[in-house]
């Protein structure tokens, strides 16, 4: 899934699926999308996908999601066109792009047709891959080429390796090319 924003190494909001933004007022926010953008099964991206997202975070079916706890400021989102989307804030907020880098767009026609665990077995949206196998600790992924970021590798399969240690032999013995969350303790073996 892609979001509004992306943190860039230098910690700040970079554009996304959002290619600007500026606070209208200290409480409404305007973002400008990028055009051309679809979902992994053809339906264009659109403000009104930001609109669905943001009305589920809002909502109370969404309360103990831990992204919508990023939201309670949000009262709403509006299209304002098919390309631009205004949040209204409850209180202002400097770092509300921040705060988008975390909204992940998902399809919504796909979401309320298939509900919340179909579509997590089915999931649609607009980054790189389209999910092609699920099992209990692990996923299987391949290119999907019409995304507006190119994939740079044509397969991709995610692994949940619960622990540190499992991490780092995989990446010693060269089962896996790239782990998360390792250790400080870790440094010196990995290098």
């Amino acid at each position: 899934f892609d979001a509004l924003t992306n943190i860039g190494a230098d910690g700040e909001p970079q554009p996304w699926l959002a290619t600007e933004w500026k606070a209208e007022t200290p409480t409404r926010w305007v973002f400008k999308l990028r055009p051309g953008v679809t979902f992994s099964n053809g339906v264009p991206f659109t403000a009104e996908a930001v609109v669905s997202a943001t009305k589920f975070l809002i909502s109370p079916e969404a309360t103990g999601e831990r992204v919508a706890e990023e939201f309670t400021n949000v009262l709403g989102a509006e299209a304002r066109d098919p390309l631009t989307v205004v949040f209204h804030l409850r209180t202002p907020d400097v770092l509300f792009p921040r705060a988008v880098s975390m909204l992940n767009i998902v399809e919504p026609g796909a979401w309320s047709r298939l509900g919340r665990e179909e579509f997590a077995k089915q999931p649609v949206g607009t980054g790189p891959f389209l999910a092609q196998a699920w099992k209990p600790a692990s996923a299987a992924l391949t290119a999907f080429k019409g995304s507006w970021r190119a994939p740079k590798i044509d397969a991709l399969e995610v692994l949940a390796l619960p622990d540190a240690t499992s991490r780092v032999q995989g990446l010693l013995s060269g089962h896996i090319d790239l782990a998360m969350i390792l250790g400080p303790d870790s440094t010196d073996t990995v290098e």
